[in-house]
């Protein structure tokens, strides 16, 4: 990813909560290529989940991101739906004018 330039996003806004200080990793989406950096405060464990494992996303969530919530775990970890990520147009930067002299 070296020289590629990336758009970063907060996500904690859209879940209600203030964004954070802490420089953690970041979560790197995309289809086919990299797209989108999700700024991310630790990561604790990259684990495959069974769909058995899964529950439904906690009806709690506020509308404005309840349909990036594609389920949550037994502890309580959301998983976010990728897609749905890479599709929200308050996530999506014009870089078309990116480099242009």
């Amino acid at each position: 990813m070296h020289g590629e330039v990336l758009p970063v996003v907060e996500l904690a806004p859209l879940f209600g909560r203030a964004p954070s200080d802490a420089a953690g990793p970041l979560l790197v989406v995309g289809v086919g290529r990299a797209e989108l950096g999700v700024r991310t405060e630790e990561v604790e464990e990259v684990t495959v989940l069974a769909g058995s494992e899964l529950l439904a996303p906690p009806t709690s969530l506020n509308d404005a991101a309840g349909h990036l919530v594609s389920a949550a775990d037994r502890e309580g970890t959301l998983v976010l739906e990728g897609e749905a990520l890479l599709g929200d147009s308050r996530l999506m930067f014009d870089m078309s004018g990116e480099g242009a002299v």
